[in-house]
């Protein structure tokens, strides 16, 4: 009746999209599912309150039962601020208001953040047994004969740019070691999203979504990749007709030069026929799109960044001193560094967009 699964993959691999077709098959299986957008109530460019992400579940939680599911769940939400005394102005609950208000104080208010750090020192177990009873009182409000699923979108946005991002990190895996008992939640299967700098051993099960595999670990074209990518595109198309699109040497050339990330394989598309003057395209419409999806990677990049490509090009190994973390989380969230786990060893490549840059800038 319970567990918890740990969703990571890069930016823009997605998640999100699975997560609403998954809740719509188990919908349709009998479940009760509920989602969050944990940006609803943080901003994750910033550090990670721990004391605040148990208040924020809690009010997310209630919004969806009561936004998706028409059942009333602000009452609790109050009652659980009352016993906790955390108190956000409101005398007398009403639907919506809770939650709304409760998101408006996580995100600004810093004395209702005190009040939640103090809530969180002085008694983590009362705090993890009034949270849990929070979610059991709601539960009980729902269909019994059904169970339920509670979605947690975003947490993977948690990533700090620069001098931030070693904060911003340790915060989230702070956070998560220390609630891991508290995010186990009562009657409830759950769903949390997370980066891929996030490693908290015995928590969930973890399921990574990684690209497509287009190329052995030699550099040979790996033919069932480009056979299932075809397959996307084929459906997208209209009467699955690719030939009006592109002539197969390019679309050959197109699927190669998306590393097997479906973000970058439809903006190629879409670039290619935005460039086009008349179908089918061009090798030159091809290749300014490969350009523009480029450039996205590009114009962020720093020297320390292309040297950490170079080296994983060269080695198709990522192993980098604690100084370069940041630019390795920030270069395998962003795509520009694919993961290919297999039977014997993980190992890594560089975006094939991205190749002749590195090497060129190396020699």
């Amino acid at each position: 009746g319970q567990s918890v699964q740990l969703l990571s993959g890069f930016r823009g691999c997605g998640k999100t999209s699975e997560l609403l077709r998954l809740g719509e098959e188990l919908e349709l299986g009998g479940y009760v599912v509920a989602y969050l957008d944990i940006e609803t109530f943080f901003n994750t460019r910033l550090p990670l309150e721990a004391a605040l992400l148990p208040v924020a579940l809690a009010a997310g939680f209630a919004q969806a039962v009561e936004d998706d599911l028409k059942v009333p769940a602000h009452e609790a939400l109050w009652s659980f601020l009352q016993r906790l005394r955390l108190d956000v102005g409101i005398e007398t609950p009403q639907i919506n208001g809770v939650a709304v208000t409760v998101s408006a104080a996580v995100r600004d208010d810093l004395s209702f953040a005190k009040r939640a750090r103090d809530a969180f020192r002085d008694n983590r177990k009362s705090l993890r047994a009034e949270f849990h009873a929070f979610f059991l009182d709601v539960v009980r409000r729902l269909d019994p004969t059904k169970q339920v699923v509670f979605m947690v979108d975003s947490i993977d946005h948690w990533r700090g740019a620069g001098d931030q991002f070693e904060p911003v990190r340790e915060s989230v895996e702070m956070a998560f070691t220390e609630l891991a008992d508290d995010l186990k939640l009562p009657n409830i299967h759950v769903i949390y999203t997370i980066p891929n700098y996030l490693t908290v051993p015995a928590f969930g099960t973890r399921q990574d979504v990684v690209n497509v595999k287009l190329a052995t670990r030699d550099g040979e074209r790996f033919a069932p990749g480009y056979v299932a990518l075809r397959r996307v595109l084929e459906r997208r198309a209209p009467l699955g007709e690719l030939d009006r699109f592109l002539h197969d040497a390019d679309l050959e050339r197109l699927i190669a030069s998306s590393g097997g990330l479906f973000r970058d394989l439809l903006r190629l598309v879409r670039e290619t026929l935005l460039n086009a003057r008349a179908l089918p395209a061009t090798d030159r419409d091809l290749a300014r799109a490969e350009m523009t999806v480029r450039e996205d990677y590009t114009m962020t990049f720093t020297r320390e960044h292309l040297d950490l490509l170079g080296q994983v090009d060269r080695t198709k190994e990522l192993f980098v001193q604690r100084s370069q973390s940041a630019d390795e989380a920030e270069l395998v969230s962003l795509g520009a560094i694919l993961r290919y786990p297999n039977d014997r060893a993980t190992w890594f490549a560089v975006h094939p967009l991205l190749q002749g840059l590195i090497r060129r800038t190396t020699q």
